[in-house]
């Protein structure tokens, strides 16, 4: 499970001297808020990170690795084994101690496990690899200094000892230990289960009697553990995974389970000699179930290596309206919500426009950044009464007295030469006022003390560290994060030496290490910096363009590159540009001006000047990744019109004349032109007057050219005009090969033929049921809409008594009756060909943007018209929710109550996915003109939850059940299938028991006449379950419902889960995959 860490430590070569290998984008710098690094996550190592954080936080245990030489380790000298752990060890405390970044990787020390393939993807119990690692350094360090430096740090001694009650001779066995196991079930206190493991007494009586060798025969006895001697950091294992062996499944403890900052060990002791007193150094925490989980770390800084700040005291950066600054970083909510208000006129508002103000300018809510931390808005208000003054209605505005924020630089840095800026345990606001330091631009910070040195606590969660007050440790007394692991310190009177007394201790082989890694840091971020920030331009010289139609157009040279850091001024840019003109001999004939330009297909298009303000950056100026940009005089020439800027970008045109695709002109005009504009050019260009003028437009990518009809006010970019776009002129709609029809449009290649509909009337009433539906024959063409379809065929029907908008149309396909269509749409949109059969009803038409769907009730109702398997036929809105639709839904069936939902079907009419967003639109869950929504009754199951029914299979009245009737077998389902029916059949006789012959009476679990039974799998009943959940979990929640429960199944392993399609049993569900993983969603049948 750990690789090789059962070995014996010991590696061969050079593997153990590998170096960090380069990355892409090197590591965050180390956070100077808490200047402590984190430890990166490999997968699942979380339980090993807060395993090495406690231990690197372990000053003697540091010392002792930094105190061994590199000949004891195999790093130098002929031997040729490396004691691979302890070597990777220090290392790794030597980085977490200097190396300027935010997370340090455990990769080597992992590899000097011996972990290959996917170790660190599986995760284990923290206090197993705090024994196995524990033993595997000891054994690593034989024969050197540090042997001993486990053995005196974690190891204690207990004896176990059994007391004659007779004699009351005393037999004891001395046993060693490196951590105390402690019950937590039934136990409040660690005072009290020490108590019960240590000092109370076990009797030993009746059978279990004690044979004593001093008197000879058994007698009563006591039986008990006492500690005899204690170590230096006391390691105690509380024991909150358990196994409940009624349910056959290990389950987590969650209960109340409360420990003490100082603790006394002397009442638990064999011999009392004082005060024994310990101090709690660190908490592992185990957030998650027995089944898998998190771990993360609290943990004492008693050596005064980090920088302790206020919890409260978090970053947040305002973008302000007036752009003089990138970002305003007010570091705590406190200062964040005084910057909002005093940006206000009155230095007041509402809450609720606060919160809007803070989302805007931040880009978060109060809700999703502060509340976990610091609760809701309004508490924390009230809470800083001193600042905050809130009235009725919800009206807050600052107190005067704390219109002046005190200052501070928020920094406190002890530089040790080449290695990271690191901090005292002392607050920031302290070490500035002692160090004199400039605290006037610095950002806001309100003014808390830290706890005195030693005294302060880190939370260690993977990558991330973080201050916290020592009061949070009790949220680990109990609930799903409690705490699993407690270390605790004898007391010392040791000082605190900070970073520059533990640096002083490393080797100084580690310190060159960490000083050049750090360097390699620095360059590598600056290089990254530089490349990030770095944006390659493309150069276009005036010379090699000349003027056509408005717009530049290339005639020879090609462009030039260059890269350039978008940080730097404009006046950099111009330098690097006129270097380029006197390389490449450019005659500007005049003033060096930069124009920045889009290539478009008309040409070149300029849109503002660079270089008028040579001081701003070539951000400010929007000078971007591949921005193209002409090197002119700026001065246009006598016949130019120039049009500049995005709102003249030029569009390209083509002007055919109709029937002539070879007379073709391209011509460029700006998208602000105007259609009465456009048109004169095209008259002067055709030699025809604007009154008989008629243009259509044929897109990109249609075949179907179209009547242009806007106004002449109207732009050609607002007229729908493209870069592309074809303008066919002609007095009637044309095509592009010369199809012709009067007033329409038509199809490319072909001219607009009339074609037949065969249109059935189901607007009137029969004589006879058997009677044919009447029919006619409707003669359109491709541009008639199905408005005028409708009132031809009423006028072919003689149906003028009822309103064209009081009917629809269908398509009546081979299939079956398609949805109805939209009055607006087209014959040529519909592709309908010569002969369609179609079906005109009463009924309103869908308009533009509505979809018809059939909802069909399938829940059980009572006391209202609509029945179950009624179908309902509904316009909704394509935009609308599925909360809106079903409203409605609710509402024309006259159902109340929010225990319905929709499902959605599949082709063939089935049952499918529910729609559980009730926020989505119809749109966008796939709802189409024509759908089948069934509407269920039950409650959508919460967010991120499936609802899932369950059946048994093969039912017990499945012919694979069927025994002969007088054996065991036939008695035992016999009653299993009354258990599971509900219902009472006639008494089967136990096979021991001759009786007569009792005719079969059929079960509703049995088919029709003949008592034939049914094949289908028997419904239990429907559960809901986390999507997070795995299918060990879905079977163990399978096993609690009450038909499950009678079958007396052992262990969730003896059951085996399928899905349900059609009746029949497909793909099983394995453990131990999660159930977000499986093809299961909400209605699934298992």
């Amino acid at each position: 499970m750990f690789g090789r860490l059962f070995d014996d430590g010991f590696e061969t070569g050079d593997s153990a001297r590998s170096a960090l290998s380069g990355v892409a984008r090197p590591p965050l710098p180390r956070d100077w808020r808490s200047a402590l690094a984190g430890l990166e996550n490999q997968g699942a190592t979380c339980y090993l990170n807060s395993l090495l954080q406690t231990l690197f936080l372990t000053l003697e245990l540091r010392d002792g690795l930094f105190g061994l030489s590199r000949l004891e380790l195999g790093e130098e000298g002929e031997s040729a084994q490396v004691r691979a752990i302890p070597v990777e060890l220090r290392r790794l405390f030597s980085r977490l101690l200097c190396l300027d970044a935010k997370a340090v990787s455990t990769h080597q020390l992992t590899t000097s496990f011996g972990w290959s393939g996917n170790e660190e993807l599986q995760q284990h119990d923290v206090q197993e690899l705090n024994r196995i690692l524990f033993a595997a350094i000891e054994s690593s360090l034989v024969g050197t200094a540090g042997s001993r430096v486990i053995q005196d740090l974690y190891h204690g001694t207990l004896l176990n000892q059994i007391i004659c009650q007779e004699c009351h001779r005393v037999s004891e066995r001395q046993e060693d230990f490196l951590d105390i196991s402690l019950p937590v079930v039934g136990v409040s206190h660690l005072r009290a289960a020490l108590q019960t493991s240590f000092v109370e007494k076990e009797r030993m009586v009746g059978d279990n009697q004690y044979f004593c060798e001093a008197c000879g025969r058994k007698v009563d006895a006591l039986k008990g553990t006492v500690l005899s001697q204690l170590p230096k950091i006391l390691t105690i294992s509380l024991l909150r995974f358990q196994y409940d062996w009624q349910k056959g499944e290990r389950y987590k403890a969650t209960g109340r389970f409360m420990f003490p900052r100082e603790l006394d060990m002397s009442p638990f002791c064999e011999k009392e000699t004082g005060s024994v007193m310990y101090d709690l150094f660190s908490v592992v925490v185990h957030q998650g179930s027995a089944h898998g989980g998190h771990y993360y770390a609290y943990i004492r800084d008693v050596d005064n290596l980090g920088s302790w700040s206020h919890p409260d005291d978090d970053e947040v950066s305002i973008v302000p309206e007036d752009g003089d600054l990138d970002v305003l970083e007010c570091e705590t909510p406190l200062d964040l919500l005084q910057t909002l208000l005093k940006q206000t006129q009155s230095q007041s508002s509402s809450v609720d426009k606060l919160c809007k103000v803070m989302l805007d300018k931040t880009g978060f809510t109060w809700n999703k950044r502060f509340r976990q931390k610091h609760g809701a808005i309004m508490k924390f208000l009230r809470r800083h009464s001193d600042v905050f003054s809130v009235a009725d209605g919800g009206i807050v505005s600052l107190v005067e007295d704390a219109n002046e924020m005190p200052k501070s630089d928020g920094k406190s840095e002890k530089n040790t030469p080449g290695l990271a800026p690191q901090s005292s345990g002392r607050s920031s606001a302290a070490d500035d006022q002692a160090s004199g330091a400039d605290t006037t631009s610095t950002p806001l910070q309100s003014n808390r003390s830290a706890p005195p040195a030693g005294q302060c606590w880190f939370l260690f969660n993977d990558s991330w560290v973080s201050s916290v007050k020592d009061s949070v440790i009790e949220k680990s007394f109990a609930g799903k994060e409690s705490a699993y692991m407690l270390f605790y310190r004898a007391r010392t009177t040791s000082p605190c030496r900070g970073v520059e007394g533990v640096v002083s201790t490393m080797p100084s082989h580690l310190r060159d290490e960490v000083t050049e890694s750090n360097k390699q840091l620095a360059d590598d971020r600056a290089a990254y910096d530089v490349a990030v920030h770095t944006v390659q331009l493309h150069l276009h010289f005036i010379t090699d363009y000349s003027y056509q139609h408005g717009v530049l157009q290339r005639e020879k040279g090609c462009q030039e590159r260059i890269s350039l850091d978008r940080r730097k001024p404009v006046k950099d840019l111009l330098t690097e540009v006129e270097k380029v003109v006197v390389d490449k001999d450019v005659q500007l004939n005049g003033s060096l001006v930069v124009h920045s330009a889009k290539p478009c297909p008309a040409g070149l298009h300029l849109l503002q000047c660079v270089s008028d303000d040579c001081e701003k950056t070539l951000t400010e100026m929007l000078i971007l990744e591949d921005t193209h940009l002409l090197i002119w005089n700026g001065k246009q020439q006598d016949d130019w019109s120039l049009l500049m800027g995005e709102e003249n970008l030029p569009l390209l045109l083509s002007i055919r004349l109709s029937g002539n695709e070879s007379a073709t002109v391209d011509m460029p005009f700006p998208k602000t032109c105007m259609l009465s504009q456009l048109k004169s050019v095209v008259c002067k260009l055709s030699a025809r007057e604007e009154k008989n003028l008629q243009l259509n437009v044929l897109s990109v990518g249609d075949s179907l050219a179209k009547p242009l009809s806007a106004e002449g006010t109207t732009s050609i970019f607002q007229a729908g005009l493209r870069d592309g776009s074809v303008l066919i002129v002609g007095s009637s709609v044309t095509s592009a090969s010369g199809g012709r029809v009067e007033g329409g449009a038509c199809k490319v290649g072909q001219t607009c033929a009339q074609i037949s509909l065969v249109v059935e009337n189901h607007c009137v009433e029969l004589l006879n049921v058997s009677d044919p539906w009447p029919v006619c024959l409707v003669y359109v063409d491709s541009t008639t809409t199905i408005h005028e379809v409708k009132r031809k065929a009423f006028s072919t029907c003689e149906l003028q008594h009822l309103p064209v908008n009081e009917c629809r149309i269908r398509l009546d396909e081979p299939m079956g009756l398609g949805p109805p269509v939209s009055d607006d749409e087209s014959v040529s949109c519909l592709g309908f060909a010569d002969g369609q059969q179609l079906l005109v009803e009463p009924g309103k038409a869908p308009s533009a943007g509505q979809v018809l769907v059939s909802v069909m009730v399938c829940g059980e109702v009572s006391g209202v018209s609509v029945k179950k398997g009624d179908m309902k036929e509904m316009l909704m809105d394509w935009s609308a929710s599925v909360q809106e639709a079903l409203d409605m839904t609710l509402a024309v069936c006259e159902l109340t109550g929010e225990q319905w939902h929709f499902r959605k079907t599949n082709w063939c009419g089935e049952a499918a996915d529910m729609l559980e967003e009730p926020t989505a639109s119809l749109k966008e869950e796939g709802i189409k003109n024509g759908d089948l929504i069934l509407l269920e009754r039950g409650r959508l199951p919460p967010k991120g939850y499936l609802r899932l029914s369950v059946y048994l299979s093969p039912p017990l009245a499945s012919p694979l059940f069927s025994v002969q009737e007088d054996t065991w077998l036939h008695w035992i389902t016999s009653k299993m299938a009354e258990l599971f029916s509900g219902s009472t059949s006639p008494s089967v006789p136990s096979p021991s028991v001759p009786s007569p012959s009792v005719p079969s009476v059929p079960s509703p679990s049995q088919g029709g006449e003949g008592g034939e039974r049914r094949k289908m799998p028997l419904f239990l009943e429907d559960v809901e379950v986390s999507k997070e959940a795995s299918v060990f979990d879905l079977k163990q929640l399978i096993m609690t419902l009450p038909q499950v429960s009678a079958l007396n199944v052992a262990l969730p392993g003896m059951l085996r889960l399928s899905c349900v399609h059609d009746g029949r049993l497909t793909n099983v569900l394995r453990d131990p995959s999660l159930l977000k993983r499986t093809k299961l969603t909400s209605g699934s049948r298992v």
